[in-house]
Parts: structure tokens; C-alpha cells; sequence
């Protein structure tokens, strides 16, 4: 018994594209509040995942939004949006682990 190819394939098998899966590692690890940030406290994250690794801090004068991005060793990556610079950068240091607030 032949079998029957779909119509206007020409003999040939129907490929059908591999869907990309997503890997396990970009998995959020932190439920985070509105648009992606991190609601949580920066005394909090560096006792969870250790001192940042890596800290950028992103000024955007015009709107009035200050980002806070950090990498953790242990692969944790935090996001924190501030109304001024300066807790922009107070919050940046506290992720560093060199905190100057008195909290930790």
C-alpha cells in the first residue's frame, strides 16, 4: 500500500515548522508589579540572592523615571523604577551591598 502525500505537495512530506521553545532559565524567578518591575525592597533581595553582580541605573530627566536593573550570581535579575535619581541610586547601592541607609 502507497502512501498518499497531501494535495500540492508534490510527493514530498508536509514540513511543519519547530516551535522554539522557551529555556527553563529565562523563567522569571520573583513575581514582579507593573510593567516588569520589582516590588520588593533592596535589603530584601540581597539577602535572597546575594549582592548584585552587575547594577545599571537608567535616567530618563524628561519623564521623571529613574531604572534600577541588577544581575544576581545566583541568576536572579531585579528591575525597580524611582521618582529621582538620588533613590535611584541609594536603591543601586543597597543592591550592591555596600549600603549606606543604616538598614542593614
Amino acid at each position: 500500500m502507497a502512501f498518499n502525500y497531501p494535495i500540492g505537495s508534490q510527493g514530498k512530506p508536509e514540513k511543519k515548522p519547530m516551535a522554539k521553545q522557551p529555556s527553563p532559565a529565562v523563567a522569571e524567578e520573583e513575581p514582579q508589579g507593573e510593567e516588569g518591575t520589582d516590588s520588593q525592597d533592596p535589603h530584601e533581595v540581597v539577602a535572597e540572592h546575594g549582592p548584585a553582580t552587575d547594577v545599571h541605573v537608567h535616567h530618563e530627566h524628561a519623564t521623571g523615571q529613574h531604572t534600577v536593573e541588577s544581575d544576581h550570581e545566583d541568576g536572579h535579575k531585579h528591575k525597580s523604577e524611582h521618582g529621582s535619581s538620588g533613590e535611584a541610586h541609594q536603591h543601586a547601592t543597597c543592591l550592591g551591598g555596600e549600603c549606606s541607609c543604616g538598614a542593614m
